[in-house]
């Protein structure tokens, strides 16, 4: 799940929704765990607008959300909206959705969007029958604060498309003019595949793409995806998602997800109508780190810390880190400590955890720095009370703890979090050994092979992904049948009533027929 899931205690009146509620079914309880439903009354049947404000006293950015229906087929929620907004007027769709499944108690997670703001609106937009939604829970998924992105300039060399554009090619698309717009034309209707593949020049970590479209609703995208590539050829899924709202020429923001290469593909999968997408403009967006200089000695020793608001699994922080020349930190002394902390209390988010470079290589507390040096070897230890775990919990990664003043925790390496890189040989007199070891070409093959690695375990975990969601499609087919078949018994037997209504009819008058022809007779 991107983020961590929360669970937001707001004040009184943070929390408000429509209809009428009777006292102990208000939309607050949606975020209280064990406590009654949202209920709201005295609205018509197929209302579909039934909404929940939320003032989170601050702004959030949230990429995942999980709902938990009452477990019933009359009123569960089989669709909903997410909006956003930092005013509480100006309200932005970030997701829509109407897959969420009835007569099921259990959290429905749902992921794939990005948005920020201090205000957020859940909107129910269909029951499973029509009637006001019995709403158990609402949980968000995210961090607290912006994302601090940084806008990527791409060249316009280098720009290839699919299809006939003789005045609007794609490199319209980044071209900085909202007056211009990519049309490939020549391609059939319902084509569902016009790419766009762009030659950064570098390679390239971005977080977030921003789309804009023309603003009608024939030719606007509503689907697309995202995949990169370091040679043209082989190319890495990144992100996809079918929530692109058409109608709209305002800019729309999708993030959560990160992704590394030179070479990106923009492929437009879906459009209102089936024609050809007019794209007007896309941005890229990387996360920057915070690059200081460390005074790790009483000299100057060119060692840089890099600072980076960005959560990935511990893997994957030390390849993004390799691939600048560095490691992750090696926080071998006080002094570099209370640095790397003022830096991240400055620059970042002080409530996050970060990941450094002591790891446990054995996996029987062999715990090592990232430049080789033994923990053992050091005279400084930063550990948390209780810390570390025991080798037997598997957690062989170190994070620096925001609820322990940034002391020292082991956790699971394929948890998330943000991290710090060090670039440069550090604080040499802190422990002894190879302390000041710098990163070769050896290290870079390394890095490399770790890469290539964790874009394989990437690649396996998104096809599970998609087995999951082809599981679900047919489970939901399934209950589609079910419900079918039911619909048509009950029509059969409302059949065999009429029927026996009217054979009852039928010898209620041949029994009067008979009294008659009886009293005719006496």
């Amino acid at each position: 799940m991107p983020g961590s899931c929360l669970d937001l205690q707001l004040p009184a009146g943070a929390v408000t929704g429509v209809g009428y509620t009777a006292p102990g079914y208000g939309p607050a309880n949606v975020l209280v765990a064990g406590s009654a439903i949202w209920n709201p009354q005295k609205l018509p049947r197929n209302y579909n607008n039934w909404r929940i404000d939320f003032d989170m006293q601050k702004a959030y950015t949230f990429s995942a959300v999980k709902i938990r229906n009452y477990g019933d087929t009359t009123h569960d929620v089989t669709a909903f909206k997410l909006e956003t907004s930092d005013d509480k007027s100006t309200w932005t769709q970030v997701f829509s959705t109407g897959s969420v499944r009835a007569g099921v108690k259990t959290p429905q997670p749902f992921m794939g969007f990005y948005g920020s703001g201090r205000f957020w609106r859940f909107t129910a937009t269909r029951t499973a029958q029509g009637w006001q939604p019995w709403l158990v829970g609402v949980q968000f998924c995210g961090i607290e604060g912006k994302p601090k992105y940084e806008a990527v300039s791409v060249p316009t060399a280098g720009i290839s498309g699919v299809g006939n554009t003789p005045t609007n090619g794609p490199e319209n698309a980044v071209d900085g003019n909202r007056g211009t717009f990519w049309n490939p034309q020549g391609l059939q209707r319902n084509y569902n595949n016009w790419w766009i593949i762009f030659d950064f020049q570098k390679v390239f970590t971005l977080a977030a793409i921003q789309i804009t479209n023309y603003g009608d609703t024939t030719h606007d995208v509503t689907a697309f995806k995202l995949e990169a590539s370091d040679d043209k050829v082989t190319w890495k899924p990144v992100y996809s998602t079918t929530g692109v709202r058409p109608g709209t020429n305002q800019p729309q923001l999708f993030g959560g997800f990160s992704g590394t290469g030179r070479y990106w593909r923009f492929t437009a999968t879906r459009t209102p109508q089936g024609w050809q997408p007019w794209l007007v403009e896309l941005q890229f967006y990387t996360i920057p780190g915070t690059l200081v200089e460390g005074p790790v000695q009483e000299d100057a020793t060119n060692t840089h810390f890099l600072v980076v608001g960005m959560a990935l699994t511990a893997e994957e922080a030390r390849a993004y880190c390799k691939r600048r020349e560095g490691h992750l930190a090696d926080i071998k002394s006080t002094m570099v400590h209370d640095y790397v902390v003022q830096t991240i209390r400055k620059y970042s988010n002080p409530n996050e955890n970060f990941w450094i470079g002591l790891q446990d290589t054995t996996g029987s507390s062999g715990w090592k720095w990232a430049d080789g040096t033994a923990l053992s070897g050091c005279s400084y230890r930063n550990w948390a009370p209780s810390e570390p775990d025991p080798p037997s919990s598997g957690q062989t990664c170190v994070q620096m703890d925001a609820t322990n003043s940034f002391q020292w925790k082991n956790d699971y390496c394929n948890t998330k979090k943000f991290f710090v890189c060090q670039n440069g040989p550090g604080d040499t007199r802190a422990c002894g050994g190879n302390s000041g070891r710098e990163i070769g070409a050896e290290a870079q093959d390394e890095a490399q092979e770790d890469e290539d690695e964790m874009l394989d375990d990437m690649e396996e975990t998104l096809e599970e992904l998609r087995e999951i969601e082809d599981e679900l499609e047919e489970e939901l087919e399934e209950e589609e049948e079910e419900e079918e078949e039911r619909r048509e018994m009950e029509e059969e037997l409302e059949e065999e009533l009429e029927k026996r209504e009217v054979m009852e009819e039928e010898e209620e008058d041949l029994e009067k027929e008979e009294e008659e022809i009886e009293e005719e007779e006496d």
